[in-house]
């Protein structure tokens, strides 16, 4: 997905990894002015009536790495109805002239992979793409050329890194919050009883949904 604030169109990847923890991932695409990326922590919050998701930093020291000493943000916006899009606006406490972010659902197979070398070289003054099939010239080997800067396991889409665009998740979890069915039941009960999915459905609550 995408976001855009004062640096101009940026790629945006959402991991959750396990409910509410998660990573906002942002980096460069071919279209983005600048070159700079960074991960931070963050935590979500779901709300089933609304349909309404944010995602906040998780601590007041939540980087995992800020190439470029950019400032964190939060994102809330609305899940549509079948659950693949996430979009809504950037909430600032600094302000950074940010509008709007959209992401769609996808496990890393699905999503586009852009290398996140950003100018950086490795030791034999090699980027990414000297580590992709078919390269120019020979082809480096994944983490043998690696120095202070550069990490081809992090970096390099063809050594497993880069960024992905879009909304990923390793797990599935429950949408349902405080939501219950007609029998006053949670997500938790179906997980024994599949078969039932639908069959309690009520106003706020489709098992399907969430």
């Amino acid at each position: 997905g995408s976001y855009i604030c004062l640096q101009g169109s940026t790629g945006l990847a959402l991991h959750v990894d396990e409910w509410p923890a998660g990573r906002f991932k942002f980096f460069p695409t071919p279209v983005s002015p600048h070159n700079c990326s960074g991960e931070f922590e963050v935590r979500g919050e779901w709300s089933s009536d609304t349909r309404t998701l944010s995602f906040r930093p998780s601590s007041s020291h939540p980087w995992i790495h800020n190439d470029c000493d950019y400032v964190t943000v939060s994102i809330h916006g609305r899940l549509s109805d079948n659950g693949m899009r996430f979009s809504g606006e950037i909430v600032e406490e600094v302000s950074t002239d940010c509008s709007t972010f959209s992401l769609f659902k996808g496990g890393a197979s699905s999503s586009a992979c852009f290398d996140s070398d950003n100018g950086a070289v490795d030791g034999r003054g090699g980027t990414c793409a000297d580590y992709r099939a078919g390269a120019v010239g020979v082809v480096h080997r994944c983490g043998f050329e690696d120095d202070a800067d550069f990490r081809a396991e992090r970096l390099c889409c063809a050594c497993g890194g880069g960024a992905r665009g879009g909304m990923a998740t390793s797990a599935c979890f429950d949408w349902d919050s405080r939501a219950r069915d007609s029998n006053g039941a949670t997500c938790t009960w179906y997980r024994a009883h599949p078969d039932e999915c639908g069959s309690h459905d009520a106003i706020g609550f489709r098992a399907a949904d969430l």
